[in-house]
């Protein structure tokens, strides 16, 4: 892989097992099999034709779990945050306006699941999809981002 313009940070070593091909009825060893599965981040899905094939013509007998990625994932993630804390926060100004008071300072906020002991939960939930550029026969399913978060507000009569 390093030959075809890949960088050693993008190719790492999952596993190497090497074991005896033996006939069962027999007990014979017939030989060794070697078997070494490979990640390789590509960044852009322009190469892996490439990838694919340089594999297979260096002896690769199987690709398989090609798995497609967003090197976009924090981005969406830190505005699904954002639009979280937003959503939680109308939610608590609904809750308190019909509770006959008003929201004061956010008390806390997190992205761990509400309790029961907390006086106002309110727990928003915003989610996004992306998608990735579809190259030869693979296709990128959706990449799904989802975040949670629970805040704690103060109450003001």
């Amino acid at each position: 892989m390093l030959r075809q313009g890949l960088k050693s940070d993008q190719v790492q070593l999952l596993s190497f097992t090497v074991r005896a091909k033996i006939k069962y009825e027999t007990q014979e060893l017939l030989g060794y099999e070697a078997e070494a599965e490979v990640a390789i981040d590509l960044g852009s899905l322009d190469r892996i034709g490439m990838v694919i094939d340089s594999s297979l013509s260096a002896g690769a007998t199987e690709v398989r779990d090609v798995d497609f990625t967003s090197d976009s994932l924090v981005i969406v993630r830190e505005r699904l945050l954002a639009e979280a804390v937003a959503s939680a926060r109308k939610d608590a100004e609904v809750l308190a306006r019909a509770s006959g008071g008003r929201l004061g300072r956010m008390l806390s906020v997190s992205t761990v699941p509400c309790t029961g002991d907390r006086m106002v939960n309110v727990y928003g939930l915003q989610r996004a999809t992306t998608t990735a550029t579809s190259i030869a026969a693979m296709t990128p399913g959706m990449v799904r981002v989802e975040v949670a978060v629970c805040t704690q507000w103060e109450f003001l009569k």
